[in-house]
């Protein structure tokens, strides 16, 4: 306990920790914290999402798209000869990179979007803008944290996709539950070129 409190008598000299009267925390990396009757814990960037549709909102238009990307999404690959229009779009897509903490609805987007940082055409702007309405449009999702017991259920959800028209390797994802709490997520493509669906679907997990 003494070392504890002495390792937290050195963060306070170096950061501001806020905390409520019951000492619970507020704020985790920029993400608001709260509690609700359950007990649960739930993590909000609903702020810095607010910040960041502010901040770029010429690029947020009045559309309402229901999917992070446009449907049947198949982007061509960045070609430095036909660069789409300037918006900052490394900066952009870097911000929204760090709503991954909370929004794992968006992962594949960004890993799509990320892919693109280098060149990007007219056809990646309007992707990213699409996943900006998106986000305006959804900015209550939030991510729980059960704090019950639970059974010690663990639930793997894998997928992936063969292949894309900007490069031949897969991309794949999963999430990993624990006793309903996400403790895992991601979205990446995969070392091997997949020769067929079942192969690419192996490689997923």
């Amino acid at each position: 306990k003494q070392q504890i409190n002495a390792f937290a008598s050195r963060l306070r000299k170096k950061f501001t920790i806020e905390k409520t009267k019951v000492n619970e925390p507020v704020d985790f990396l920029g993400a608001e914290i709260r509690k609700d009757a359950n007990g649960d814990f739930i993590l909000s960037q609903a702020n810095y999402l607010r910040n960041i549709l502010k901040k770029y909102k010429e690029l947020v238009t009045n559309e309402e798209p229901t999917t992070p990307l446009p449907i049947n999404f198949q982007a061509h690959k960045a070609d430095k000869s036909r660069p789409g229009r300037e918006i900052g779009y490394r900066k952009v897509v870097g911000a929204l990179n760090f709503l991954r903490l909370t929004r794992v609805d968006i992962l594949f987007a960004l890993h799509e979007l990320s892919s693109f940082s280098i060149y990007p055409t007219d056809e990646h702007v309007k992707a990213l803008t699409h996943c900006l309405n998106y986000l305006k449009k959804n900015q209550h999702i939030e991510r729980r944290f059960y704090t019950g017991k639970g059974s010690g259920e663990i639930v793997a959800i894998s997928d992936s996709s063969l292949a894309n028209t900007s490069g031949l390797k897969t991309v794949g994802g999963s999430l990993i539950f624990y006793n309903k709490n996400l403790i895992s997520a991601y979205s990446s493509a995969q070392e091997k070129v997949a020769t067929s669906s079942g192969h690419a679907e192996r490689g997923s997990g």
